[in-house]
């Protein structure tokens, strides 16, 4: 039967006839298929029916070696894995035993410093007794428990004001914090010389030790704002003079040194001389970077060289003092 081109029914049945054709072609493969593997199976048969008895061992023998092999692997795997927990299970027990050791022996030694620190302070509280009865023979042992705590304070004081001294000096004078620290132990040391530290040191009570302390703290305050402002200057008037370190250093020391020597004779406390020689310091700072910037622009403008600048602004500065002098020397006018 025709159906007419491009119809719905011609386009049914090519589809059909064409799932027929798929149909028919998978039989004949699958019937080609089992003709072969009968035609194997019929031939295998035949040659296990004419192989020999020593060929029939050999097959045997091949197969359970085989068998025998898959058998061994497979334990021996099993074996490996069992081996790599067992030695992961071994290592976790021996990390923990490590760990627990490790934590006895940190708790014996925490042990043992605070009982070697309750040995220290008893001993220290006794010495410490002993010396106040010698200095106040009428205090009682309340008195000098109290003491004895006031002393402990004030030398945990002591200590943070050398923590202090020596983290704001190792980072003004770049040196090691060690060998920082040996510098506060021998200002320390020639600190505790002084007449009237020792004066005060010797009536062995806390009242005059929180004196000593403050005026130690007062001490140390005043070196780290003196070598504070000595690094500021020496570096500024480095960057705008182009001056070796060395030689700035030496003039700041110097002129320093005459200060001291004034600060003296007014009359001035440490804190005080060092307060006003900072002030005096910053006054420099401003006039020398105020003559920098006067140099340098007369440079560029009237194409001088530094010597010339320099010279010419002397000049105008000995002009202005002339002149400032003159107009006080002037009568006022009526």
């Amino acid at each position: 039967m025709e159906f007419p081109e491009g119809s719905e029914k011609r386009a049914q049945y090519l589809r059909e006839r064409d799932e027929c054709n798929d149909r028919v072609a998978e039989m004949k493969r699958n019937i080609d298929v089992n003709a072969k593997n009968k035609e194997k199976k019929e031939k295998k048969m035949l040659a296990d029916a004419t192989k020999s008895d020593e060929q029939l061992m050999n097959e045997a023998q091949a197969w359970n070696r085989k068998k025998r092999n898959a058998a061994n692997k497979k334990k021996t795997d099993e074996q490996i894995k069992d081996d790599v927990l067992r030695g992961k299970r071994a290592a976790a027990l021996s990390l923990r035993e490590e760990k627990k050791k490790k934590d006895e022996e940190k708790d014996e030694a925490i042990h043992n410093m605070i009982e070697d620190n309750k040995a220290q302070k008893k001993e220290m509280k006794e010495t410490f007794a002993t010396e106040y009865k010698e200095k106040h023979p009428n205090a009682s042992d309340s008195e000098i428990q109290k003491e004895f705590v006031k002393k402990i304070k004030h030398d945990n004081r002591e200590e943070n004001i050398a923590a202090i001294y020596v983290e704001n000096m190792s980072g003004i004078t770049e040196e090691e914090p060690a060998k920082v620290y040996e510098d506060y132990k021998e200002m320390h040391k020639e600190f505790m010389k002084r007449s009237d530290i020792a004066l005060k040191m010797n009536a062995f009570h806390s009242s005059k030790r929180e004196e000593v302390l403050n005026l130690l703290e007062e001490e140390v305050k005043a070196e780290i704002i003196e070598n504070g402002c000595r690094k500021q200057f020496c570096e500024t008037v480095q960057q705008m003079t182009g001056e070796s370190k060395e030689v700035i250093q030496k003039e700041y020391d110097e002129d320093y040194e005459k200060f001291k020597v004034y600060a003296d004779e007014q009359g001035y406390t440490r804190a005080v001389a060092v307060d006003k020689y900072v002030d005096l310091s910053n006054k420099k700072l401003q006039v020398a970077q105020f003559r920098y910037t006067v140099v340098n622009r007369m440079m560029e403008d009237k194409n001088m060289s530094v010597d010339e600048a320099n010279v010419e602004f002397d000049k105008m500065m000995s002009a202005m003092n002339q002149s400032e002098s003159n107009e006080q020397m002037c009568l006022p006018c009526k």
